[in-house]
C-alpha cells in the first residue's frame, strides 16, 4: 500500500516544463501539481529548467526546487 511509505519529493521531468512560458495550460497543470505536492506535505522538484523565462515562471509559481542548465550545469558525485 502506497499510504504506508513517507514521500518527501515529488520530481517532475523538464519535458513537462518546455513551453511552461508560452502555455497557459502546461502553467496550469504545474499550478495544480504544486498546489497537490504542498496538500501532501512534498517539495516539487522540477527538472530540466534551461531558460530564464521558464525559471521566471516557476519563480512566480514559488515552486520549491529547481534543476537544469539555467541553474547550473551537472556536476560529476565525488566519493
Amino acid at each position: 500500500d502506497l499510504k504506508k511509505f513517507t514521500v518527501d519529493y515529488l520530481r517532475l521531468e523538464g519535458s513537462m516544463i518546455s513551453d511552461i512560458a508560452q502555455s497557459k495550460k502546461t502553467l496550469e497543470m504545474i499550478r495544480a501539481i504544486d498546489m497537490l505536492a504542498q496538500s501532501l506535505s512534498m517539495q516539487l522538484i522540477i527538472q530540466g529548467v534551461d531558460t530564464e523565462k521558464q525559471m521566471l515562471v516557476l519563480e512566480e509559481l514559488d515552486v520549491d526546487l529547481v534543476q537544469g542548465q539555467f541553474v547550473g550545469e551537472a556536476l560529476a558525485a565525488r566519493f
